[in-house]
């Protein structure tokens, strides 16, 4: 099997410019998994789990790779910006694609079908591993987004600013009802239970 691998410039794209630089942190909602379809999810491991959409950029003449985090507040994205002659480098089966159309068909299709997966070596990086039918045999090649910061970066920030003091709180809170109260084992975790759902309002 051949594995190639391409890291082509990222340039700024339009498409994600729709974020507001004037969302105030209590503006800020987290995007649930459970609001985004099936179709759209893919997951990095156990618990980092993002949407994927594969766009197209008619001004810039791109396709866009996004990943963008649910179930958590992520101040960044992870994306890659790719021109046609680009992904022909790719892969060779790009190489009858005539626009980015085709090519971007050719990844939604393999996306639904389960042949993308994401790996990650450093954090600010995120690897597509793509497998593919080639005429007779079964490919892989690899796509590498790079990490990016929202536009309401500011906002983003200081919601997880928020968010962390809350946690802390609520763990003193845990520790002081620990401390001062002598109780068993299941009070104490109907306690935090208790405690976690105030927080989590």
């Amino acid at each position: 099997m051949k594995i190639e691998e391409i890291t082509c410039n990222i340039t700024k794209s339009r498409i994600y410019e729709s974020d507001n630089d004037s969302l105030s942190a209590s503006q800020i909602e987290v995007i649930k998994s459970s609001d985004i379809p099936k179709e759209k999810i893919i997951k990095l491991d156990d618990d980092t789990i993002f949407q994927f959409d594969c766009l197209i950029d008619d001004d810039e003449q791109y396709l866009s790779f996004k990943l963008s985090e649910i179930d958590a507040v992520a101040p960044y994205i992870y994306i890659k910006n790719i021109k046609l002659d680009e992904i022909k480098r790719v892969h060779k089966m790009f190489r009858a694609c005539d626009d980015l159309t085709e090519v971007k068909n050719h990844i939604d299709y393999l996306f639904k079908n389960n042949k993308i997966k994401l790996s990650q070596k450093k954090n600010d990086e995120i690897i597509f591993e793509i497998k593919a039918f080639y005429i007779s045999y079964e490919d892989e090649f690899k796509i590498v987004a790079e990490r990016r910061m929202v536009n309401n970066k500011d906002a983003m920030l200081l919601k997880l600013y928020d968010i962390q003091k809350k946690k802390i709180k609520m763990l003193k809170e845990i520790e002081n009802y620990v401390k001062n109260n002598n109780v068993d084992k299941n009070k104490m975790l109907n306690k935090i239970n208790e405690i976690k759902e105030e927080y989590d309002k």
